[in-house]
C-alpha cells in the first residue's frame, strides 16, 4: 500500500485553518492520497466523468474556477483513513499558493478501480468547497480585516439562527441577536481580541441604546463561553428564548445536519465554504441555502480573493511520482 497511497501531512503543512477544538483539522491529517501514476485507469476514467458533467453545468463562479483547478491538474483522489468521519475532502496549502484538492473516495463514492462516481454532481461542488476553503486560508489576514465580508457573514449566520430557531424577529430582540452572534463570531471564528468593541458595528442605531443596556447588564456572562456552537446557551442567558441548550442543538443538527453545523461553528474556512456553496444544487449542503440573497452577495465580494489566488501544481504532481 505505500507505493498505492502517500499520506497528506508528507507534503503539506498547512490543510486548514487551526482554532481550538478544530477537530476538523486533526480529521484531514489523516488524509491518504491515491498516486496518480499507480491508478492511471482510475483518473482517466474519473477526469472524463468530471468533465463531462462539468460542461453540463450552467454558468456561473462555481463552473469558472472548477475548470481552472481541473486544468492546473490540481484534483487527487483520497482516501479519509479514519472512516468514521464524512470529511468529503481536503485542501493542501504550499507556501501561500493552493498546491491540490483531495477529493475522498467513500464519501463521494468514487470507486477506486473504475473511476466512476455515483456523486459526480456532489465531487464537482465538493471541489469548489475546498478551493474556497484554500482561499480562506491563504486570505486570513485580509478577510479578518475585511469589513464588508464580516458584515455579510454576520448577517447570514443572525438569520440562520433566527429561521432555524425560530428565535423573536422583533426590531429590539433582533438587534440584540445580532450583536451577540458578532460577538462570538469575532472571538471565535476570526481570534479576535475585539470582539466586545464589534457587538454593535450591525446594529441600527435606534436600537444601540437598547442593545448596550442588555449588555451592560449581563456582560460579565459573554467570558465564560468557550467556543461558537455555546451560541445557544447565550440566547438563553440573554432571555431571547427559553428552550433548553439541548433542544436547540437538537433543532440545528436536525434542520442543519451534524456535518453542515459542524461545518459553520469550528473554523472561517469551513464557514465561507460551506455559505457559499450551499447556495447552488449540492445534497451535502442543501438544507443551509435559506439565506440565499445574502450568500450570493457575499459571493460576488468574496471573488476578488479567488481570482486573485496563486497555484502550485508542479510541487505536488512531483511529489506524488516518488516510489
Amino acid at each position: 500500500m505505500a507505493t498505492e497511497s502517500i499520506a497528506i501531512t508528507r507534503l503539506f503543512d498547512t490543510i486548514g485553518l487551526t482554532n481550538d477544538n478544530n477537530s476538523l483539522n486533526l480529521i484531514e491529517k489523516k488524509t491518504a492520497v491515491l498516486k496518480p501514476d499507480v491508478y492511471k485507469d482510475t483518473y482517466s476514467t474519473f477526469n472524463s466523468e468530471f468533465l463531462t458533467y462539468l460542461s453540463k453545468v450552467s454558468n456561473s463562479t462555481l463552473k469558472k474556477y472548477v475548470k481552472d483547478i481541473f486544468d492546473r491538474d490540481l484534483i487527487y483522489l483520497s482516501i479519509d483513513t479514519n472512516s468514521k468521519n464524512m470529511i468529503y475532502g481536503s485542501v493542501g496549502i504550499l507556501n501561500n499558493k493552493l498546491g491540490g484538492i483531495f477529493l475522498d473516495v467513500k464519501d463521494l463514492e468514487i470507486d477506486i478501480e473504475s473511476g466512476e462516481s455515483a456523486r459526480i454532481d456532489d465531487v464537482i461542488h465538493m471541489t469548489y468547497f475546498q478551493f474556497i476553503r484554500g482561499t480562506v486560508i491563504i486570505n486570513y489576514s485580509k478577510i479578518k480585516n475585511d469589513d464588508e465580508l464580516n458584515k455579510l457573514i454576520i448577517s447570514y449566520l443572525t438569520l440562520l439562527f433566527i429561521r432555524t430557531l425560530k428565535l423573536p424577529t422583533d426590531e429590539k430582540t433582533k438587534a440584540l441577536i445580532i450583536a451577540l452572534v458578532t460577538n462570538f463570531y469575532y472571538k471565535f471564528m476570526l481570534n479576535d481580541n475585539r470582539a466586545e468593541d464589534k457587538m454593535l458595528m450591525n446594529v441600527a442605531d435606534a436600537q444601540k441604546e437598547y442593545v448596550e443596556s442588555q449588555i451592560n447588564t449581563r456582560s460579565h456572562i459573554l467570558s465564560k463561553y468557550k467556543k461558537f456552537r455555546d451560541i445557544v446557551s447565550v440566547f438563553i442567558d440573554f432571555n431571547i428564548t427559553n428552550d433548553s441548550p439541548n433542544k436547540m442543538m437538537m433543532t440545528l443538527i436536525q434542520k442543519l445536519r451534524i456535518n453542515n453545523l459542524l461545518y459553520l461553528t469550528t473554523s472561517l474556512d469551513y464557514l465561507i465554504a460551506t455559505m457559499i456553496v450551499s447556495t447552488y444544487p449540492i445534497d451535502i449542503l442543501a438544507p443551509t441555502n435559506i439565506v440565499t440573497v445574502v450568500q450570493t452577495k457575499f459571493e460576488t465580494a468574496f471573488n476578488k480573493y479567488m481570482k486573485s489566488l496563486s497555484f502550485d501544481a508542479k510541487t505536488a504532481k512531483d511529489f506524488f511520482k516518488r516510489p
